[in-house]
């Protein structure tokens, strides 16, 4: 479970101490690390629309003893702690040292008027054997094209566009960092040791996430928006109130959102950063969301910006982490051995 990197921290379920980190525990260990383990080929895909199917199948990585000859699979979905689908289902002559398919899922899910966290739960008994495993799911309702009659709404533009538009007092929505400085989010949180990358989310109190079941955090429900998508920039020089914040490592500190609004030059605007491309429900939930919002009583950023603090907001230029070499710089690190040709 250690890691062999030379400063950071130990990577994966323990810290130094050989300690479950916080939030960890062995039942949860053992769900993704043991002789047998449930699986499923759902891929990436956690985000659903409404009525729609959960297609594909539960599968089980079987290496103990010997095979299995008679278990029992039980399938559940739950919205909430209210189980909405529940099968069981005989399973026989489970090959030992395999992967094998043992359910097809064929799973309507809820009609809903507002997104809604669901739990696949499987759990495998029989013979001495039992294992379980468990995914979020999340679903969507069907998109409501939102009447934007009042609002400029770009997937990006140009510096100049931006400020006449605030200037003439109008309401502008930006699914796109363009023209802010920005670097690229992912959704994979930042690898231990290295100088760049990103290592937390945070999601904060608004109006735009009332209905959206969340942590606090970007979950899995925000995957495809995090991946691919950008977090802008924010110089020192400029007030910082994000709705999502993404938060950098701290050998690399920045200031930077996805998704914030702010007033400034006598106009008032949203910017929202994360990938929309791919038509993803939980995508095409918070455009719909974000124009709705920005088309309600509720629209009133806190944040007012200076003419000055608008401008370096628009022309700050982020400095790019140095290249990570893997060299220490612990003089008690054995790899830390001057070879011909460093620099002294």
């Amino acid at each position: 479970d250690t890691h062999w990197h030379t400063f950071g921290y130990d990577v994966g379920m323990m810290n130094e101490f050989y300690e479950l980190k916080p939030g960890e525990t062995k039942r949860n260990v053992l769900m993704y690390n043991s002789s047998t383990v449930l699986l499923n080929d759902l891929g990436l895909k956690v985000n659903y629309e409404s009525g729609e199917k959960i297609k594909g199948n539960i599968l089980v990585s079987y290496f103990d003893e010997s095979d299995l000859d008679c278990g029992e699979l039980t399938v559940r979905l739950f919205a909430g702690n209210k189980p909405i689908y529940k099968e069981f289902v005989k399973v026989n002559n489970i090959k030992n040292g395999e992967v094998s398919a043992i359910y097809a899922m064929d799973i309507e899910l809820p009609k809903v008027n507002t997104p809604k966290e669901l739990k696949l739960s499987v759990t495998l008994d029989g013979n001495g054997v039992y294992a379980e495993n468990q995914w979020e799911l999340y679903v969507f309702p069907k998109v409501k094209n939102q009447n934007a009659d009042n609002l400029v709404v770009s997937e990006g533009m140009s510096v100049k566009e931006l400020k006449d538009n605030l200037s003439k007092k109008k309401d502008v929505i930006l699914f796109s960092a363009e023209p802010f400085e920005a670097s690229e989010t992912t959704f994979r949180i930042g690898l231990a040791g290295r100088c760049s990358g990103n290592v937390a989310t945070v999601v904060y109190d608004h109006p735009i996430f009332k209905d959206l079941p969340h942590k606090g955090f970007c979950g899995w429900q925000f995957s495809s928006l995090m991946e691919g998508g950008n977090a802008v920039f924010f110089d020192d020089g400029v007030p910082f109130n994000p709705i999502v914040e993404v938060v950098s490592t701290h050998k690399y500190v920045i200031r930077q959102s996805s998704l914030f609004e702010l007033s400034a030059l006598g106009g008032r605007l949203i910017v929202c950063s994360m990938n929309f491309a791919h038509g993803d429900p939980a995508a095409n939930w918070l455009k719909e969301r974000i124009i709705s919002y920005a088309g309600s009583a509720d629209f009133n950023p806190a944040t007012e910006l200076t003419d000055n603090e608008f401008e370096t907001l628009l022309y700050s230029r982020l400095k790019k982490a140095q290249a990570n070499n893997n060299r220490a710089f612990n003089i008690n690190d054995k790899s830390n051995q001057k070879v011909k040709g460093d620099i002294k």
